[in-house]
């Protein structure tokens, strides 16, 4: 440092820029740091009151820092423990609501924003992973303001593009479809275009056009997304994402028969079988087999079925899956009733209802219900009809 090359002025004025910074942002680990290096300058310049004053107030911080740790640590581990499987969550679900108390406590008591940033993260995590969604739009809405719970938070900290992201996939989670489209239209020229935060918001956008069957937005989006600087960038798995949502526009706006002009190897090859695509892969199970129920080809149909069967068995045990594994059920009723239309509406009314009375969840596979699964199986049903009258 300065001050042991004959410049303890120089020195002292840096550290306290520092120190001065550090506080404001509540960096408390640098905090420490700039106080530890103005005890020595005031120690070297012979400032007894300076170094009493400061000595105070690095025990405070260290104090603060050594809670603050323990918050990062045992966030860490809650959010490893409710995320590494369907069981480790269920057991770990009540620790994690246990903890959100305890971090509200040390907040109120210590109005810490490296407190409030775990204690925010891990609330949004466990409402998702419990599909309360309508719980965190009022909270995100009042964090967007700058306050939590009418306390006022650190500006310097707080990240307002995260907040409209996380609120824009509320809104669509939470089903406040017209509400969502309303405020990404009022905070997109927030987020940097062509920014991984563009992409996101363009993609809940996307999405909730989907679920409204807008079609012709979701056109205008995902030609936006798709046209933009910066697409061919993104990594393979976003690419790949973004094309498996054209082709369930394509189905959704003009029909499986035009599926196999645009993408014939998609609806040809059998996904594989590659951990973390279970999500998508089922997504691909679908759109193939809404094709061949198109083209009432049964012995496709009776394939498809049977590979989705094993990869059901596999990778969708458990009830934080529920929707997707009713709804592989109903693809089964087609099957084993071979397109019976009047048989299979009637068997597949209870199951029906136990999908539209279902809530989405978060999952330990990523979802993609790009369109409502109760509207996939009203084209399904469509389908059916439509060969029973050939």
């Amino acid at each position: 440092m300065l001050d042991f090359v004959s410049e303890p002025k120089i020195a002292r004025s840096l550290v306290l820029k520092a120190f001065t910074t550090a506080e404001r942002c509540e960096f408390t680990k640098y905090i420490i740091a700039s106080c530890e290096e103005l005890l020595k300058i005031y120690s070297e310049s012979f400032q007894p009151h300076l170094f009493e004053e400061t000595q105070v107030k690095l025990k405070e911080c260290r104090q603060l820092f050594i809670m603050e740790e323990e918050v990062r640590t045992q966030y860490y581990f809650t959010r490893m423990m409710i995320l590494k499987s369907v069981n480790s969550r269920k057991k770990n679900l009540d620790a994690a609501d246990e903890l959100i108390v305890h971090l509200e406590k040390l907040w109120a008591n210590t109005k810490s924003y490296n407190v409030f940033h775990y204690l925010i993260q891990l609330k949004l995590l466990v409402w998702e992973l419990k599909g309360e969604f309508l719980e965190i739009i009022p909270i995100l809405r009042e964090i967007e303001t700058g306050q939590y719970r009418g306390i006022t938070l650190n500006i310097y900290r707080l990240d307002l593009q995260s907040i409209i992201l996380s609120l824009a996939f509320a809104y669509f989670r939470g089903k406040k479809y017209e509400d969502g489209l309303k405020y990404i239209k009022k905070n997109a020229g927030l987020i940097q275009k062509k920014s991984s935060a563009w992409f996101r918001l363009n993609e809940t956008y996307f999405l909730t056009s989907m679920f409204l069957a807008d079609y012709e937005l979701a056109v205008d989006t995902i030609e936006s997304v798709m046209q933009s600087e910066g697409f061919e960038d993104l990594p393979e798995d976003e690419l790949v994402k973004w094309k498996l949502y054209s082709v369930y526009l394509i189905l959704m706006k003009h029909g499986p028969a035009y599926l196999l002009k645009q993408h014939k190897q998609l609806i040809e090859k059998v996904p594989e079988n590659v951990a973390g695509m279970e999500g998508f892969n089922l997504a691909v199970f679908i759109i193939q087999f809404i094709y061949y129920l198109d083209a009432a080809d049964v012995q496709r149909l009776t394939a498809i079925r049977n590979e989705l069967k094993g990869y059901m068995a596999n990778h969708f045990k458990e009830n934080f899956s529920y929707r997707s594994r009713t709804f592989y059920k109903l693809m089964n009723i087609v099957v084993e009733n071979k397109l019976d239309q009047q048989k299979i509406q009637v068997k597949s009314r209870y199951l029906l209802n136990k999908l539209r009375s279902n809530q989405i969840v978060g999952s330990i596979y990523p979802e993609y219900e790009i369109v409502p699964l109760e509207t996939l199986w009203q084209v399904i049903v469509e389908k059916l009809k439509s060969e029973e009258t050939r």
